[in-house]
């Protein structure tokens, strides 16, 4: 979809609904990414299922990749590039719910903050701690 037609869509919806249905109506699509995610990525291995999300996200435009973290038991994901960067500048609870569709698929427990800025030039990382150990 054309940015410029998806930003004046998001404005039409926008202009057309009370802010609280407007959310709810972003939160819904990001439950919605979320639960697509859930579905495509199975009950594989963590570390499967990361690097799945990841070749999904570069599917869809993202530069996304997966590696393993220096302490050895947690892993990144890491997008260099933000497809919907130009919606997000009009729409910033667009970033949020990116982020959200992208680590619905894990336990809330294993997320970690989202570093960077959709509007600079560094990469934003996606980080996910295991909560236990043994965990998959």
């Amino acid at each position: 979809m054309e940015a410029g037609f998806a930003l004046e869509l998001l404005d039409s919806l926008r202009s057309s609904l009370p802010e609280d249905a407007f959310q709810q109506l972003l939160q819904r699509q990001a439950e919605g990414k979320a639960q697509q995610y859930r579905l495509q990525l199975g009950d594989a291995p963590l570390q499967d299922r990361l690097h799945q999300l990841a070749r999904l996200r570069r599917d869809e435009g993202y530069v996304t990749v997966c590696s393993l973290d220096d302490d050895g038991h947690s892993w990144n994901l890491q997008e260099a590039h933000c497809s919907v960067q130009r919606i997000a500048e009009e729409f910033p609870t667009i970033c949020d719910q990116n982020f959200y569709s992208s680590a619905g698929p894990f336990p809330t427990a294993w997320w970690n903050e989202c570093i960077g800025d959709s509007k600079a030039d560094t990469p934003a990382d996606f980080g996910l701690r295991r909560s236990r150990p043994h965990e998959h």
